[in-house]
């Protein structure tokens, strides 16, 4: 129904209007429509046109919390239909009312709901809305941002009382990023006892960088499978570590080494071609796409009509060859990773078996997730971004001196141990060798494990001789002063030093042990006492009152910060089981936190002992897995994966 420049879509009874939804588009709007779909009085689509892609728009009004269970199925059985038939790569908003209430409890479901929801806890609409976000990658806008309450209820009760949050806008958690705000506009007066929510939709687009953006390539050491490159290697190796001239300096005598290796590399094996995504293409495929890219050019030159046909149809020839031999490498290369994946859960490798699934799926790294300043506002520029990340490792990794240390006289002694503090020999570096894993991520200096593996000889000769000099000038040479720092959400990882790890775990066991030796410390564990769960710079700590807890506290402070470690106060909470006074626990002058649940090794603890939560999130988890394993299934499937390596 058109009327001036509105467009109304409508799908509903047209005698009854209990039930019945409809989008309403402007003029522009109604010129971008493509299509629309009257799915029943529940639910409706549109699909429009826009500049960068086609976006798809779902109104849904979903039964009440009191409907039921039959009619909730039904409801979502069918918006589910509708998903599947949506094309994968149009943005995808789903908007309505759901009925729904959703908490700020979001553990395990980070990628579905935000941390601004306004229930107290998730109602049974919102469970079944929550996972089937889950389950189709979607984002529930509204809980991502936050305003007062009266921008956040959308719904008034009849009586006017009672504010409920049950309309939603929903996108596909690819394009998150582009919902810029959700937000209740009381201003609207439609008659309703709804309220107005209005999302922000601006499609981002990657910025392209200026200037040099050559990526640098890593040597494609897949190929030293090939017996011929693998020994054509080990000679070109043998042959520049037998011409090199040793130097007294051992910034120059790392320099050689590595650039011999990397020249080596480089010529024999070669560089990877294209992306990490597409890693799956052969070298026979990668050449037919340069035959295919000269051929076009020669088309594009042609100075006649007959020259120009014959090479428009060589090139269409190989196109179809090239089409051909893509789907055949990517056949091979998802069998190749399902026998991997097969392999790795006969020998119950899970570590390798989810790095194959998460490689497969195609999960995205979180370089997207929007990085803010100490006051908490958004840096939007990558200089600025950049400058955050320097003023934040700065603060973490350059720590202020203690203001006293421990005196380790007064501590027991420990027997001496034997180590061998002479000079390195080459069985120790061949075993050093031995035992990198392949498949790790080369450093700065490009090497990879591989690298050093395929000719053990004489790199094992060429490296000790370069251990041995660093060893005896005690110097070591500048890039290994150096590591490179990996955005992780909530986490940077710093990589190059392997020393460290081992160092923090000596050193808080040391701390630990000499805290919580008190025979008042801790809660009753059978016939002992149990006075903390630690995993790495995880630590909780166990208390029967809350006076025997800061002392716990006080003492793990003042004992850390004379090894050079700070008991974080921001990050500090306090959790008290069936007991509602508060705390007050202190940490470095400042009150901890108090919450009813807390995380610890992937399993969420309640102050009540329910394990509602914990239930809700591993159901979270298990969604957002099967979600991803969707795209990889249906390959697998083709080359008979049994079906058990799939549910594990």
């Amino acid at each position: 129904m058109a009327k001036g420049n509105k467009t109304v879509l409508y799908s509903g009874n047209e005698n009854i209007h209990t039930h019945g939804v409809g989008i309403i588009l402007g003029k522009e709007a109604s010129r971008a429509l493509i299509e629309w779909t009257p799915v029943d009085q529940r639910i409706i689509t549109a699909r429009l046109c826009s500049r960068h892609g086609k976006t798809t728009i779902i109104q849904a009004y979903a039964p009440t919390e009191n409907s039921e269970d039959d009619e909730k199925d039904e409801f979502y059985g069918k918006l589910q239909d509708v998903i599947d038939h949506t094309p994968s790569h149009d943005v995808k908003l789903l908007i309505g009312d759901f009925n729904a209430q959703i908490s700020k409890e979001r553990k395990g479901l980070e990628q579905t709901i935000g941390p601004h929801g306004t229930a107290s806890t998730h109602s049974d609409n919102g469970v079944r809305f929550i996972s089937f976000c889950t389950t189709n990658g979607l984002s529930i806008g509204n809980t991502y941002f936050q305003h007062k309450l009266i921008h956040k209820k959308t719904w008034r009760a009849p009586g006017g009382k009672t504010l409920n949050e049950i309309d939603y806008i929903c996108i596909n958690s690819r394009w998150r990023s582009s919902l810029s705000d959700v937000k209740v506009r009381r201003g609207g007066d439609v008659g309703s006892d709804h309220y107005l929510l209005v999302g922000t939709l601006r499609l981002r687009l990657k910025r392209r960088k200026e200037g040099n953006t050559a990526i640098l390539r890593p040597i494609a050491v897949e190929n030293l499978a090939n017996t011929e490159v693998a020994t054509k290697f080990k000679l070109e190796l043998t042959n520049r570590f037998a011409v090199l001239q040793h130097s007294e300096d051992v910034e120059e005598e790392w320099h050689q080494t590595k650039t011999c290796i990397n020249e080596a590399a480089e010529k024999i094996i070669g560089k990877r071609r294209g992306t990490r995504r597409q890693q799956w293409i052969s070298q026979d495929t990668w050449k037919l796409i340069d035959e295919r890219k000269q051929v076009k050019s020669q088309r594009d030159q042609s100075k006649t009509e007959q020259e120009r046909n014959q090479q428009a149809q060589i090139y269409s020839d190989l196109d179809v060859k090239v089409k051909k031999q893509c789907k055949r490498d990517k056949k091979a290369w998802l069998q190749r990773k399902a026998q991997e994946a097969q392999r790795a859960a006969n020998r119950n490798d899970s570590r390798s078996l989810y790095r194959i699934v998460k490689e497969l799926s195609g999960t995205g790294n979180a370089n997207s997730i929007p990085i803010k300043n100490k006051e908490g506002k958004t840096l939007a520029s990558e200089e600025e971004q950049n400058a955050r990340w320097v003023e934040h490792f700065q603060e973490v990794l350059n720590q202020p001196d203690p203001p006293s240390l421990i005196d380790f006289s007064e501590e027991d002694v420990m027997e001496p141990l034997d180590l061998d503090t002479g000079q390195i020999t080459e069985a120790e570096v061949l075993r050093a060798i031995k035992a990198l894993k392949n498949g790790k991520a080369a450093g700065i200096d490009n090497i990879t494990p591989e690298l050093l593996k395929y000719s053990q000889q004489d790199t094992t000769k060429q490296l000790t001789h370069l251990f041995s000099k660093i060893w005896t000038a005690e110097q070591v040479p500048e890039d290994w002063s150096k590591g490179v720092i990996v955005k992780l959400p909530k986490k940077g990882v710093r990589q190059g030093c392997t020393l460290s790890p081992l160092l923090f775990l000596l050193t808080i066991d040391f701390v630990m042990r000499k805290v919580m030796n008190k025979a008042t410390f801790g809660v009753k564990w059978n016939d002992n006492r149990l006075t903390d769960l630690d995993f790495a710079d995880d630590l909780a700590l166990l208390g029967d009152t809350a006076q025997s807890l800061q002392k716990m506290t006080d003492s793990l402070t003042e004992t850390a910060a004379k090894v050079g470690l700070r008991v974080s106060s921001e990050k500090t909470k306090v959790m008290s089981i069936h007991d509602e006074r508060p705390m007050n626990l202190q940490v470095n002058h400042q009150t901890a936190e108090e919450v009813s649940s807390f995380t610890y090794l992937g399993s969420i603890v309640s102050k009540n002992g329910d394990t509602e939560l914990d239930i809700i999130c591993r159901l979270g988890k298990a969604r957002s897995v099967f979600q991803r394993l969707k795209k990889i299934g249906r390959g697998w499937g083709e080359e008979g994966t049994q079906k058990k390596l799939m549910v594990r």
